[in-house]
């Protein structure tokens, strides 16, 4: 016969106790990511797949800007690339940037892979995922939204449909 725990609220009260202090622990504020909303993005520069220095946020300031880190592997990510050059292409001569973000070794793989999707926004690779990091990435896709000015409004976790990305666009430009 298998016992049978009948009062195991202070089992769970204990768990959820343990577990906050485990997060808390790995907290730093120090070491934490420097990404904030309202907050200016720290600058960066990585190289683009065309062989050019971006340097972020400098050379997005002006209009709406999405940053998308991405990865190989991420089937979400690499279906919403094509879905996201539409959009590029209606809303950049209006003041749009958006710079997707390849994280981890791989600079060939993504220039194939941009040139196998004809995709003509700029991308930037990450190959020790040092930006990821500093900008406190722990899944992707991650989106970032950055007024004109650079300054963070928004950071979404996740991928965010085409309908809701133009949605975003035509508020923020």
């Amino acid at each position: 016969m298998i016992p049978v725990l009948t009062n195991t609220r202070p089992f769970a009260i204990a768990a959820a106790v343990l577990l906050v202090l485990a997060l808390a622990w790995g907290c730093d504020a120090k070491k934490g990511p420097t990404v904030r909303q309202g907050a200016p993005l720290p600058a960066a520069t990585l190289p683009s797949t065309e062989g050019n220095p971006v340097n972020i946020p400098a050379d997005m300031k002006g209009g709406l800007t999405v940053l998308l880190f991405w990865s190989q592997g991420c089937h979400y990510c690499e279906k919403e690339m094509p879905r996201i050059e539409p959009l590029y292409e209606k809303y950049h001569a209006g003041g749009f940037n958006f710079l997707a973000i390849h994280m981890g070794p791989g600079m060939d793989a993504s220039r194939q892979m941009k040139a196998d999707m004809s995709l003509t926004f700029p991308m930037a690779v990450d190959e020790k995922s040092s930006l990821g990091k500093l900008y406190g990435i722990v899944s992707v896709p991650t989106m970032f939204v950055l007024d004109g000015k650079g300054i963070v409004r928004e950071k979404i976790l996740g991928g965010l449909g085409a309908a809701d990305l133009e949605k975003l666009i035509r508020e923020g430009i």
